[in-house]
């Protein structure tokens, strides 16, 4: 820019259009610079929401999986035997889930998988 300015300055045939062609192109480069970290920060927000999900649970139903599971199937029993209570484990499985989500789309297999798992935490 500062280029188009000087070139003016010593009365240079089109000065003003290098001054012009400088500035516009520092425009676009601040314009490409804010959608950049635009994008970036959307994707940092995505990253802090996955991290918090939890490795130990399930994205779409947000149940616990793996260690986090047997984790907390232990800690109900130990809980049940100190209140000498009852505790109770169920297994659902089900079935023709995956070959419902090949033939309708994923969509429909996540969909049947968070409401099984709204209605396993409502009849908690």
């Amino acid at each position: 820019m500062m280029t188009g300015l000087y070139l003016h300055a010593l009365q240079v045939r089109l000065a003003l259009v290098w001054w012009l062609l400088t500035a516009s192109s520092a425009l676009v480069f601040v314009l490409i610079v804010m959608v950049l970290i635009i994008v970036r920060n959307r994707a940092n927000r995505e990253l802090a929401r996955l991290a918090r999900l939890d490795a130990g649970s399930d994205p779409v139903t947000g149940l616990p999986t793996g260690a986090r599971l047997l984790s907390e199937v232990e800690h109900a029993f130990w809980r049940a035997g100190r209140l000498r209570g009852q505790c109770v484990v169920v297994c659902v499985y089900l079935s023709n889930l995956y070959e419902l989500g090949d033939s309708m789309g994923r969509t429909t297999d996540n969909q049947i998988l968070a409401a099984t798992a709204a209605r396993i935490r409502r009849a908690a």
